[in-house]
């Protein structure tokens, strides 16, 4: 007998396009089948093999390559699989994800007993409830992948719980912060930088570890976005503040991250006056390693050109200087600028170097120090100290250190300035290639624009020292993390208190859903691609949810109040799905969300926004006040890229497809206002047939509303001109006819 999805999977694997760094290990091609052990070459070109195995058979969780036999080997059709689920979705993960999603395909395969076209619900759920919550999540996308390439029967994924503990309280101990670790970064913070500025110290030579790490704790609060991934190359900015309906919104432009656009996200308004405080204190503190990144991007610009707003102390420094500010300095002279190193440097005078104590040094003006100017650095030297190692951080060196090995210099070093200057520029570029670029994944900014302007010897929490070396931005986040451990540790608090950056946002989404802020409300504040993540990030378990709800009126009851519900019933009662409809903010979905999970989504507030399952009610003033305040930030949106200009073909595409959804946002509220359309009609938007669908439940009519192309702008047009137009589509502008079948146009 012929099995559908064993054809399915054959004519897949025979069609599939195989990603280059992906190969079998015995040579032989993909095409022709799939080996035991896969290798996948990594961005870093390592070799990484993925080994297709019965864990059953085998006896452990984890198998190496040389330990595999061929007495291991899953079935051949389970293999060929698990190659295109690891071609198609694995290596385009991260590393931790990729293997684990690729395990747990395995051991789902192996576990089983069967072959994937042969799996049924009962065997999915019997594996499903013994594993942990983080591994139900992974095996879930594995069976969505499996259901639609047709691999498999339909299968109803269920909602991971995890299997000793089932209930949310649990997983908020390990995902969201204690209230008392909170409290007490904010009283360090109140403590680090009182609301007189007078009173902070910006000073480089201070180490500001715990200031920094305070400040960016302040930002990851005020919105429930990525810490780690975006703060890092975060622009210079003031929070910005506007009046909407009589209140004042803050907000900071973010960089996006896994999938989501840059963009302008509000921040909470009891957090404002903090995060300006930390963006001020970054803008003083930073000041000089601008003038420092300056520098290194021309070193032939003058004391004028790099000293654009001095602060009082260098004002007075370059004017004690006595250096010609229309001409080039070297590195000494700068750091000495901007209160890097003092006035006097102790150096050492050519000789015997490095033997005992035959050292002779003498003390010289940083001022002295041109470029041609000779100087001598041995190895090892401690005592007595070379200060000019201080411009590294560093009071000794030796042959292995980053200015030997990458910046080339050797030791003892005999030369000019330039030369010394030349080897730390050497070294700049070697551990910070994008320079004068900070980057962090996908985001990039100039460090000229960017928040975040530090000295590669950042981050030894208490330790550290200043120096001419800059750090770029991708190292910054995990220097956050392993600051906001130590910062326990220092202070002699509990082990038990220490938070990761990833618990604000765990903490912000869950409190503003105890709060009431709707899903796809903190779907666009937490900068979410997939809508569907959400759920990972609420801990709230069923007993207080219904704790916390005021009584309810029945269904029915709501239904008589509510235009809403009184058409999501109507409409499930015509079609005769009862309770198949699901309401949402705008109206109510007709998908039947028990078996088919929604994987719609756009770029709007609305989440349900012209997606053809999305029902909405004409005259429905609550749905149609949200699409109205949606429509306006879409505006403002739209307005704002056109004051900075489009800078890429990508960034205009977005505007012209933006564009044409916000004219079809508009349109679709129009529509509901109309007073010629019936209370509590049924309205849907078909944009594959770019058309407007009224239904009338009572009479039972429907009648259409084509999208008026010609009343767009030529860049609006332009972006909708990419739809795919239903060539079949004759409807027109006009009632249909009583003989059309109602339900099934509906």
């Amino acid at each position: 007998m012929v099995n559908k999805y064993l054809t399915a999977m054959n004519k897949a694997y025979s069609e599939a396009n195989w990603d280059e760094r992906l190969s079998n290990k015995n040579g032989a091609p993909l095409t022709d089948g799939a080996d035991d052990i896969l290798n996948f070459i990594t961005d870093t070109g390592k070799t990484k093999a993925f080994v297709i195995f019965s864990e059953t058979k085998y006896g452990k969780a984890r198998i190496y390559e040389s330990s595999f036999k061929k007495e291991f080997a899953l079935s051949e059709y389970n293999k060929r699989v698990i190659a295109l689920f690891t071609n198609d979705v694995c290596i385009n993960l991260g590393a931790l994800n990729r293997n684990n999603y690729f395990k747990q395909a395995c051991v789902f395969l192996d576990a089983i007993g069967c072959d994937f076209h042969d799996i049924t619900q009962s065997k999915f759920d019997k594996h499903h409830a013994g594993l942990s919550i983080d591994s139900q999540k992974k095996l879930n996308q594995f069976i969505k992948y499996l259901v639609s390439n047709g691999f498999c029967m339909h299968l109803a994924v269920n909602k991971a719980k995890g299997k000793a503990v089932r209930d949310a309280d649990e997983r908020a101990k390990k995902k969201l912060p204690a209230d008392i670790s909170l409290k007490i970064l904010s009283a360090h913070f109140a403590k680090a930088f009182p609301e007189d500025k007078k009173e902070w110290d910006t000073d480089i030579n201070t180490n500001q570890d715990e200031r920094i790490l305070l400040a960016v704790y302040a930002i990851a609060m005020s919105a429930p976005k990525r810490a780690v991934a975006e703060i890092p190359t975060m622009m210079r900015q003031n929070v910005q503040i506007t009046e909407h309906n009589g209140k004042n919104q803050h907000a900071l432009f973010w960089h996006g991250s896994k999938g989501y656009d840059d963009n302008l996200k509000h921040v909470l308004e009891q957090m404002a006056p903090y995060v300006q405080r930390a963006l001020d204190f970054f803008e003083l503190y930073t000041q000089p390693y601008r003038i420092l990144a300056r520098f290194w991007q021309d070193q032939s610009l003058t004391i004028n050109q790099l000293f654009i707003k001095p602060t009082k102390a260098q004002k007075v420094r370059i004017a004690a200087s006595g250096l010609n500010q229309n001409k080039p300095i070297s590195i000494i002279q700068l750091a000495y600028l901007i209160g890097l190193i003092g006035k006097t440097i102790r150096t050492i005078i050519p000789g015997k170097i490095g033997t005992g104590n035959a050292f002779k040094f003498s003390y010289r003006s940083a001022t002295e120090f041109e470029l041609d100017t000779k100087i001598c650095i041995g190895a090892g030297q401690s005592k007595p100290k070379n200060e000019l190692l201080e411009l590294l951080g560093l009071k000794t060196v030796h042959e292995d250190y980053g200015i030997c090995i990458k910046g080339g210099m050797p030791l003892p070093f005999y030369g000019d300035v330039k030369t010394f200057q030349q080897h730390i520029y050497n070294l700049l570029m070697a551990v910070f290639p994008s320079f004068p670029i900070s980057t962090n994944a996908t985001n990039k900014i100039p460090l000229e624009s960017a928040v975040w302007v530090l000295p590669r010897t950042w981050g030894a929490y208490g330790q550290g020292k200043s120096s001419v070396i800059l750090r770029n931005g991708s190292e910054l986040s995990s220097d956050f993390i392993q600051l906001l451990k130590n910062f326990w540790a220092y202070h002699s608090y509990p082990k038990e208190l220490s938070i990761t950056p990833n618990q604000l946002r765990h903490y912000l989404n869950d409190y503003g859903n105890r709060n009431g802020i709707s899903d796809p409300i903190m779907n666009a504040f937490s900068g979410r691609a997939d809508t569907r993540h959400i759920e990972w990030y609420l801990h709230e378990s069923d007993q207080d949810t219904l704790a916390r709800m005021p009584n309810k009126k029945s269904y029915e009851e709501q239904a008589e109040s509510n235009i809403n519900v009184s058409s999501m019933k109507e409409y499930s009662e015509m079609k005769g799905k009862g309770g198949v409809a699901t309401e949402t903010a705008t109206g109510f979905c007709i998908q039947n969300l028990m078996y088919e999970p929604c994987e719609y989504l756009n770029d709007f507030i609305g989440q349900c926004i012209f997606c053809e399952q999305s029902c909405h009610i004409a005259h429905d003033k609550e749905s149609i006040d949200f699409l109205k305040k949606d429509c306006e930030v879409q505006t403002k949106r739209l307005e704002q890229f056109r004051k900075a200009k489009a800078p890429n073909e990508h960034a205009k595409n977005w505007y012209k497809v933006h564009s044409k959804n916000t004219f079809v946002l508009n349109e679709l509220i129009n529509v509901m206002e109309d007073e010629t359309i019936p209370k509590g009609s049924v309205i849907r938007v078909i944009i594959r047939k770019q058309e407007i669908r009224i239904a009338d439940l009572k009479t039972q009519k429907i009648s259409i509303r084509k999208l008026q192309l010609a009343n767009m702008e030529e860049d609006i047009k332009a972006g909708t001109e990419a739809l795919t137009v239903d060539p079949n589509c004759d409807v027109d502008s006009k009632e249909t006819d009583d003989g059309l079948d109602f339900l099934n146009f509906l």
